[in-house]
């Protein structure tokens, strides 16, 4: 999905990383990694589910097409306090509030559903965000399309959760010095496609920081000066 525009050399940069580093650093043990096969898919109001070979035998609803992605998965742990001659802003949607941020652990389930986006003002604390109640209401609507084992009467819901992802107007993540400010960068923006541009995105912001440029990706597309004479 991220073919064919400028996104398209960060997300090939990054899934390569992904996979050597995995290897590198034993990512399953060492930090949850796991490869992972997922679809794409719309729904529609035929009553007819889809026939294609490539759905499991539990997608049986209202599904016309399909498409198979890859992603990949992973949780880290961090801690502590580091110090140096340059600083990257890297703090997804509180990227412009720098508050503390507190971390809390994912328990992985059975069935992860999630959708659709909603525009919300940003609370200083993550602990504030909460669910949209419609937005919640229709995926357990949509569930229950896609495959009859979702279907409300089948289930039992563990939880109803919801997370800000930092998007610009244009989609494109925001990486690169902060205009006027020496030593300060930006890395944010990057949506639903964090964990997957995360290694690249790494790189190529160490490389500038230390050589004064990337190589791993271009980053002229994603430059914050474009924001310079806008609020960012």
């Amino acid at each position: 999905m991220c073919d064919d525009g400028p996104l398209s050399s960060l997300a090939r940069a990054s899934f390569g990383l992904h996979c050597s580093l995995t290897e590198e650093l034993d990512g399953p043990r060492s930090y949850g990694y796991r490869p992972l096969t997922t679809l794409t898919i719309f729904v529609g109001e035929s009553e007819l589910p889809s026939k294609s070979p490539v759905l499991p035998s539990w997608v049986d609803g209202q599904v016309v097409t399909a498409k198979v992605e890859g992603l990949t998965v992973e949780k880290v742990d961090r801690s502590g306090v580091i110090g140096g001659d340059a600083v990257v802003l890297a703090l997804g949607p509180w990227t412009s509030k720098l508050p503390e941020l507190s971390s809390k652990v994912r328990v992985y389930g059975d069935v992860y559903i999630c959708g659709p986006s909603v525009e919300v003002e940003i609370p200083d604390e993550p602990e504030s965000v909460v669910p949209d109640l419609e937005s919640i209401q229709m995926l357990k609507s949509v569930a229950g399309i896609v495959s009859s084992y979702l279907a409300k009467d089948n289930v039992t819901v563990k939880s109803e959760e919801a997370g800000l992802m930092p998007c610009t107007d244009v989609e494109l993540p925001v990486m690169g010095e902060v205009p006027g400010m020496k030593q300060c960068y930006v890395a944010s923006g990057h949506g639903y496609w964090g964990i997957l541009f995360g290694p690249a995105s790494g790189v190529a912001m160490a490389e500038l920081v230390l050589d004064g440029h990337a190589t791993i990706v271009d980053l002229d597309c994603f430059s914050p000066a474009r924001f310079a004479s806008k609020k960012v």
